[in-house]
């Protein structure tokens, strides 16, 4: 079986640059089908591209937040794509993306060697490519109480996914994810007593995700969701196992 290479600085900079557009090109499709939505909330909280610029100080790989959005430099380039989609709004998405990216893309490509060369930010999953959050201590203190306030449900933890495998898939060893979650649930039931997990990602509409699990956890599948967030567990389908731009599907 021929391995996976790792991918080149130069596959990094059309990741950034392919993502970005698609942002962009969502942007303009959003606010057609939602203009009670304002710009600068849309493009803060429905895409990633605040963290693939410059601008960004920290690392972009699983950070819990944004980054700073209040940051002069972003404030002038947000007004001047407001300013593009108010003259493109009635025309096309294809042009608001093909102008707005020529104001992003310097910082954009003034990221690519730092955002090549950092972390993959994977320092706090615990179990492989799986993350479980972690309860406050004053709620682990209080077990019992908690136990009161379910009536009986089972104590729920929340989980997150990455790649651990890389440059591999997370499904190319049938064993790999299953062994990630036997490690998930034994510590999620030692430390909080947890008797169920849940997660919101859309993996939950991948057939090779969904086929790892037991009849239990496709009857309790939720409504896909109707709402998009900057975070990975939208955006993350766009990512291949390698970390470079995933074209399928694309538009």
């Amino acid at each position: 079986m021929r391995q996976k290479t790792e991918k080149t600085i130069e596959e990094h900079a059309e990741f950034l640059r392919e993502i970005v557009k698609l942002q962009l090109w969502f942007v303009w499709r959003w606010l057609k089908k939602h203009p009670n939505e304002e710009f600068s909330f849309v493009i803060r909280n429905r895409v990633d591209i605040f963290r693939k610029t410059d601008l960004n100080k920290v690392r972009s790989k699983n950070t819990r937040t944004a980054g700073d959005l209040t940051l002069p430099e972003w404030l002038n380039l947000e007004q001047q794509a407001r300013n593009i989609y108010e003259k493109t709004k009635d025309s096309s998405t294809d042009m608001f993306e093909e102008q707005a990216w020529k104001v992003f893309r310097p910082v954009v490509e003034a990221r690519v060697e730092r955002d090549f060369h950092e972390g993959d930010g994977m320092d706090d999953y615990q179990c492989g490519s799986l993350r479980y959050d972690a309860l406050p201590k004053r709620v682990s203190y209080r077990l019992n109480f908690l136990s009161y306030l379910t009536k009986g449900k089972p104590r729920c933890v929340n989980f997150h996914i990455s790649n651990g495998n890389a440059p591999m898939s997370i499904f190319d060893d049938p064993e790999y994810l299953p062994n990630c979650f036997f490690q998930l649930i034994g510590e999620t039931r030692k430390k909080f007593r947890a008797r169920a997990l849940t997660v919101t990602t859309w993996l939950n509409s991948y057939p090779l995700w969904l086929a790892l699990f037991p009849k239990q956890w496709h009857d309790n599948l939720g409504s896909p969701d109707e709402s998009v967030s900057w975070s990975q567990l939208y955006w993350g389908q766009f990512v291949t196992a390698r970390g470079t731009f995933n074209f399928c599907g694309y538009r």
